[in-house]
């Protein structure tokens, strides 16, 4: 019993310090690695590289990006007043309101 209350040893905490220090390091890498025969989530497989046309040759029509819609515009009549009479008083700063 009196064993268990010495303390320890300059070898066992070494032993214990190098243990601590060596699993801080492998953790990070033993998650990393997929156990077999469990599949690859979709997401996390590599997108297939599309085929490369031969020099020379038109390169084809790629699609413009669909903007995304606008949220519907909320006036309140205060707001539309203000902004038909600046929009009439436009002619004063010599700016043409057409």
């Amino acid at each position: 019993m009196n064993s268990l209350l010495v303390p320890l040893s300059r070898t066992s905490k070494s032993l214990l310090l190098f243990s601590a220090l060596a699993a801080t390091v492998v953790t990070p890498a033993i998650a990393q690695i997929r156990p077999m025969g469990v599949p690859v989530p979709a997401a996390a497989q590599p997108k297939p590289i599309p085929p490369v046309a031969p020099p020379g040759t038109p390169a084809p029509p790629q699609a413009a990006p669909v903007p995304v819609p606008l949220p519907p515009a909320v006036w309140d009549v205060v707001s539309a007043e203000d902004l038909l009479r600046y929009i009439q008083q436009i002619g004063i700063e010599g700016l043409n309101p057409a």
